[in-house]
């Protein structure tokens, strides 16, 4: 049952590091971490002080990733918009925060197919990393990893390459990011296996596959995606049985740190493809069903997605009971 008592105490002061500590702490319980941001951000709108109103900055970006992360896209980008102007109100567009923002949200663009929009402030970020000599900072490398994705998703691999080459020879310089530095050659296999590099892409997937087993910690909320991403080039190299072994333990990991999100859906989506390769059509169907019930849930019945995998449980129902 859930409780409405708040995770924030009204006259409760909190700094930077405890925030982030607090939030650690809520990993993997969307309900607490929204209610913590929640109660947080009502606190912080009734104060006037210069402080309170930077923290508040801090509270959306948060805030607007979070509502990334479980899929909640509108809330999310509301979210990065009320950050935005505060930061444009405090310290204009030239500056470190507005950068981190501008990442972010972009990473949220991405996900909802706004593509332009998503690669425009990007690059914008890039742009203000350059001016502020931080372009050999991690969160450089984030924004370089994060616009790799988006030109692979829109065909432009070279490009893809590109920015992620920039952002590997920055994360292998940073021990303390194993994490990421797993996902970006993970991100490797499958644009060296788009470009019919096999070689390269399977020393990528070994790579990324070897940092998982040599450091426990690695395994945290990016290990879904990364699996997915392998499990993509598993079924594409003809390895159908692990790239469905594969596919649902990126779905356990989905479900695990932020329920049932499109991670999650794009798991069982990924699992539906296989099958439907193999002409397994009850196991296509059933993966199927899951996915398009994650769907009506994310997005709603009329959304472009989710009507397009209808089309195909219609389908995929009369194979499986053929």
């Amino acid at each position: 049952m859930s409780t409405s008592k708040p995770l924030l105490q009204k006259t409760e002061k909190i700094t930077i590091q405890a925030f982030y500590k607090r939030l650690d702490e809520y990993l993997g319980n969307p309900e607490k971490t929204e209610l913590f941001l929640s109660s947080l951000e009502s606190h912080l709108l009734e104060s006037s002080s210069s402080d309170d109103k930077q923290m508040l900055a801090t509270v959306y970006n948060e805030k607007g990733s979070f509502y990334r992360s479980i899929s909640r896209f509108d809330d999310s980008l509301r979210a990065f918009q009320k950050g935005r102007e505060i930061i444009l109100e405090l310290w204009g567009p030239n500056c470190l925060p507005y950068a981190t923002l501008l990442n972010n949200m972009a990473g949220t663009l991405r996900l909802i197919g706004e593509n332009q929009q998503a690669i425009d402030m990007f690059l914008q970020a890039i742009k203000i990393y350059h001016h502020l000599n931080a372009d050999e900072s991690y969160a450089f490398a984030s924004v370089q990893n994060n616009l790799s994705l988006v030109y692979q998703e829109t065909g432009q691999t070279k490009l893809a390459i590109y920015h992620l080459q920039i952002a590997l020879n920055l994360i292998r310089k940073m021990p303390d990011h194993a994490s990421q530095l797993a996902v970006t050659y993970g991100n490797l296999c499958t644009l060296y296996h788009q470009i019919s590099d096999d070689e390269m892409a399977m020393k990528s997937l070994d790579r990324a596959l070897k940092i998982y087993s040599d450091n426990k910690n690695a395994k945290n909320v990016h290990y879904a995606a990364v699996l997915n991403s392998l499990g993509a080039f598993l079924f594409q190299s003809g390895e159908n049985a692990r790239a469905i072994a594969v596919f649902k333990q990126a779905a356990v990991y989905s479900e695990k740190w932020f329920g049932q999100n499109l991670d999650y859906a794009t798991a069982y989506h990924n699992i539906y493809w296989v099958c439907h390769q193999l002409k397994k059509w009850p196991e296509a169907f059933t993966a199927l069903q899951e996915t398009y019930r994650v769907y009506r849930n994310l997005f709603g019945d009329d959304h472009e997605r989710t009507r397009t995998i209808k089309e195909k449980l219609e389908f995929s129902k009369r194979m499986a009971e053929s």
